[in-house]
């Protein structure tokens, strides 16, 4: 897999879509902005969980005091509780069919670990989920949903293949999601009483799991070099008739996962555009440069969706951030097309965690349209060993997110949740064959399985990510921090409960003593060597 580790628009149309989101957004923060209102002063205290290398696994801290005067020498962090900006959708990763190969080896309490540790209440509380339409790197076959040749009118359309393993995981998630939402509901009415309770009915929270649908490959039958794997550029033969079978080959997914019960709210136009052309170790992919998506999104993709399944989003790019300007600003120059488009999406790679102006240049640009983080993952457990260490790779995992977030995203979501112990299975190999080669395109996951001794690995990067997913719900808007000093990221939000959450990351090989800074009161505390910390406060008088 191609990886690094480590214009204007107009027309009517469109501009009646761009006043939509607009006022949508507005009143979204509207209603933060007068929850806010309510705070008279800065809160009396931090409430504080740790994770560092050398142990500490979201260990509770002493509480941080508010006080008037500031700590001499310490690195100030400053934050505007006050200060509104991007309201925040959620944290998740991706069901491949990797994944859930590797699920179904799982004994029945293994599996109940799982589903717990990703989307219970006592675990991540995932929100967010990443599908793949057809076969990818990360399968053990591939496959595709028309396997008939030339069957334009998708009569012989069918997911048969995912419903063996993948869908059945999809859904046991969903039902561990909806079990968690009533209990984050109970919890939050004891905490804060009938009256937040109430408040949080009238604002009809959204607890559900959300899902964004990605294609890798078209079916072979439609591509040029007549292969899902590798792919000239564009992938596609370049006819209406296959433009149009594709994008109801697209149409009927949708509505094919419906049908199972997964409404999927959001899909990309296609995975990581660039890649074609590869060499010996290819997989699933189809060319399609910014012109050529352009023109399928705004001559056949975008009407389809629209006619077939208004209610989902459609996101472009999904591809690294380092390509993404003119690949965005092509695509939304032409208002026939940009009608068409709710969002964008990106993966970390492409001059990993250095490459935050990309997306402050296309917020700039195009500040009514979201960004979706929609891919992350690591070196493999081996390369780990070699290249780095695996506490250094999982600590990636908070740099990009504390940035994302600072430029503008929306929501993050990392790569496969579960591998087998290597990093794998993939099915990566020669163009010409469907041969899978052992250990080529290894990643890491948050959880491992060790095939020999059926036993479950928790690797660093999940604790990582719980700093925020497990603080950070759905309907949280980011306020305004200070820029990252002193060896410290930061980043922080308000909560739907009237919480301020502050993630503070050392990237640093040795303690730093800091203070946060919201108006003139001051909280002092130290964090540890390459450690990450989640404090949390109260708004409420």
């Amino acid at each position: 897999r191609e990886r690094e580790r480590g214009g204007a628009r107009g027309g009517g149309e469109r501009t009646g879509n761009t006043c939509r989101k607009f006022l949508a957004s507005m009143r979204s923060l509207a209603l933060w902005a007068a929850a806010v209102a309510v705070v008279a002063a800065a809160p009396g205290y931090f409430n504080v969980v740790q994770t560092s290398e050398a142990g500490d696994r979201l260990v509770p801290q002493p509480a941080i005091n508010a006080s008037a005067t500031p700590r001499p020498g310490a690195t100030t962090l400053s934050v505007d509780p006050t200060t509104l900006l991007q309201r925040i959708e959620g944290f998740g990763g991706a069901f491949t069919d990797s994944v859930a190969q590797v699920f179904a080896k799982l004994n029945a309490s293994q599996q109940e670990q799982v589903l717990e540790a990703f989307w219970g209440p006592t675990g991540q509380r995932y929100n967010m989920a990443r599908l793949t339409i057809g076969a990818t790197d990360f399968s053990t076959s591939e496959y595709s949903y028309s396997m008939q040749d030339g069957d334009f009118n998708m009569t012989h359309f069918s997911i048969s293949h995912d419903l063996q393993l993948i869908v059945p995981l999809v859904q046991r998630a969903q039902q561990k999601v909806a079990a968690t939402a009533a209990v984050l509901r109970r919890d939050e009415g004891l905490r804060h009483g009938p009256q937040h309770q109430k408040h949080q009915q009238q604002q009809g929270g959204d607890h559900s799991l959300h899902f964004v649908s990605t294609p890798w490959s078209p079916p072979a039958w439609m591509k040029r070099n007549k292969r899902m794997r590798n792919s000239d550029n564009p992938g596609l033969i370049e006819s209406d008739q296959v433009h149009s079978a594709y994008a109801l080959y697209l149409s009927k997914y949708l509505s094919a996962y419906a049908s199972q019960g997964i409404n999927i709210t959001k899909m990309t136009v296609q995975n990581e555009p660039h890649v074609a052309g590869q060499f010996f170790a290819t997989y699933p992919c189809n060319g399609l440069d910014a012109t050529h998506a352009r023109d399928f999104l705004r001559d056949f993709l975008g009407p389809r969706m629209r006619a077939d399944h208004p209610e989902v989003k459609l996101f472009i790019h999904d591809d690294q951030k380092d390509i993404m300007v003119d690949y965005v600003n092509t695509v939304l120059s032409d208002p026939a097309a940009a009608v068409f488009v709710d969002g964008i999406a990106f993966h970390w790679y492409g001059a990993n965690l250095h490459n935050y102006q990309y997306l402050a240049a296309v917020h700039a640009a195009h500040p009514d349209v979201p960004l979706l983080a929609t891919e992350a993952t690591l070196e493999s457990p081996v390369q780990q060993k070699i290249r780095t260490t695996p506490w250094k790779e999982a600590q990636k995992y908070a740099v990009d997110i504390i940035g994302d977030l600072n430029q503008w995203t929306t929501g993050w979501l990392e790569w496969n949740v579960l591998l087998e112990d290597g990093g794998g299975p993939t099915c990566i190999g020669p163009a010409d064959s469907n041969v899978c080669l052992p250990d080529v395109g290894y990643c890491d996951a948050p959880f491992l399985f060790h095939t020999k001794e059926k036993a479950l690995e928790i690797r660093d990067s999940y604790w990582h990510m719980a700093h925020f997913s497990r603080y950070i719900p759905r309907d949280s808007v980011r306020v305004l921090t200070g820029p990252h000093t002193g060896g410290l990221n930061v980043t922080a939000v308000v909560t739907p409960a009237h919480e301020l959450v502050v993630v503070v990351l050392n990237t640093l090989e040795q303690a730093i003593p800091y203070q946060v800074q919201i108006g003139s009161s001051f909280y002092a505390a130290s964090i540890p060597a390459a450690a990450i910390q989640t404090l949390t406060a109260s708004l409420d008088p």
